[in-house]
């Protein structure tokens, strides 16, 4: 009788087991994900290509931001290197910081930036985005 009573206890237990399980795999699928965008977005960045990189940034309300095109034509990324990377609580923003090295086409003094970036979450899309913008290369 007593083994009878402990079967729902034990199938309860099982169920919460899968659920928290459940739960942090998907909180690390979260963190990979992001891993393999900001890859993707390094390089974009240190190929020039910028209409690439842009893809991955949205406002934080929503919406594309539009950087300036004209302008970043002319920068040429010669390297990029993460310094710091945290999550919040939530594990739906990140912030990455970063040391961008750069050249403006015309100079040939290389220049360097932090750039914070500023990472989140849409769960509706799971995907994602850099709603910081863009480096400010000047």
């Amino acid at each position: 009788k007593g083994l009878v009573m402990a079967k729902p206890v034990i199938y309860v237990c099982m169920a919460l087991v899968l659920l928290v399980g459940c739960a942090g795999f998907q909180e690390t699928q979260r963190l990979v994900l992001l891993d393999e965008i900001a890859l993707t977005y390094e390089q974009a960045l240190l190929s020039g290509n910028y209409r690439a990189a842009s893809r991955f940034t949205k406002k934080e309300g929503g919406g594309q931001q539009s950087p300036d095109f004209d302008h970043l034509k002319n920068i040429q990324v010669s390297s990029y290197e993460l310094i710091d990377k945290f999550f919040l609580p939530d594990d739906l923003k990140a912030q990455l910081t970063v040391e961008i090295r750069y050249f403006h086409g015309s100079h040939l003094i290389e220049k360097s930036l932090v750039d914070e970036q500023r990472w989140a979450y849409d769960e509706k899309e799971k995907c994602w985005y850099l709603v910081s913008g863009l480096p400010d290369f000047r």
